[in-house]
């Protein structure tokens, strides 16, 4: 009896050190691959989620550095010497491209890695073709729609900021060209002007006619 009863006992082991093996096995998600991600609509819906906190955080005019506004680097007002004296740095010229005091995800590298992050959705859903929501039917192209505005906005802050910029809308690779030529601030507009329409087509797939709270068919944002 007491060796049938081990018997039992390691063949349990067995099967439950196997089913370990089989879990363990599994990715965690901040290292799937590519189709795992772009193949599930779940997956695909967190990382436009991600992209709003992104663009959320690079717009603060009330915190534009951490702890001022923007105004403290103008004329309109003078900030403190507290926290780091971050406005006061750059009235003084001590600040490099390479050191950006309260930087807070507004400046060149965090804006076209916004941009970056919605040019791989975008490849990721068409290359995958990304499966809609069961349970909502018609938010993917929602998703894809807001996906086309979020890259707009972070090249319309990018020109307000730096004036002229490459615009990006593709997914850059290692092995391409980084020469990336500058386009003038009208010319950026002009390209940013055709993003409403687009994502206007977008949004109305399957009948869905919201187009997120800030724009309608009347009113355009740029």
């Amino acid at each position: 009896m007491n060796k049938f009863i081990l018997s039992i006992s390691v063949i349990t082991v067995i099967f439950f050190c196997l089913g370990c093996n089989k879990y363990l096995d599994k990715l965690p998600d901040d290292q799937l691959r590519e189709d795992e991600i772009f193949t599930r609509y779940d997956k695909v819906n967190q990382l436009v989620t991600d992209i709003y906190a992104k663009a959320k955080g690079a717009n603060q005019p009330i915190s534009w550095f951490y702890h001022f506004s923007s105004a403290a680097i103008t004329d309109e007002a003078e900030g403190s010497s507290v926290e780091g004296n971050i406005t006061n740095r750059y009235n003084t010229g001590d600040w490099s491209v390479n050191e950006l005091p309260g930087d807070n995800g507004q400046f060149w590298n965090s804006l076209y890695d916004g941009i970056r992050r919605t040019n791989v959705v975008l490849q990721g859903v068409t290359k995958y073709n990304t499966p809609d929501d069961i349970l909502e039917p018609g938010s993917l192209p929602m998703r894809i729609g807001e996906i086309y505005f979020m890259r707009a906005y972070f090249h319309l802050l990018l020109i307000r900021i730096y004036g002229e910029i490459p615009y990006v809308d593709h997914v850059i690779t290692a092995t391409e060209n980084m020469n990336f030529e500058k386009q003038s601030f009208h010319t950026v507009v002009e390209r940013l002007l055709k993003m409403p329409r687009k994502l206007i087509k977008e949004c109305q797939k399957n009948g869905k006619v919201k187009i997120l709270d800030a724009l309608t068919k009347e009113h355009v944002w740029v």
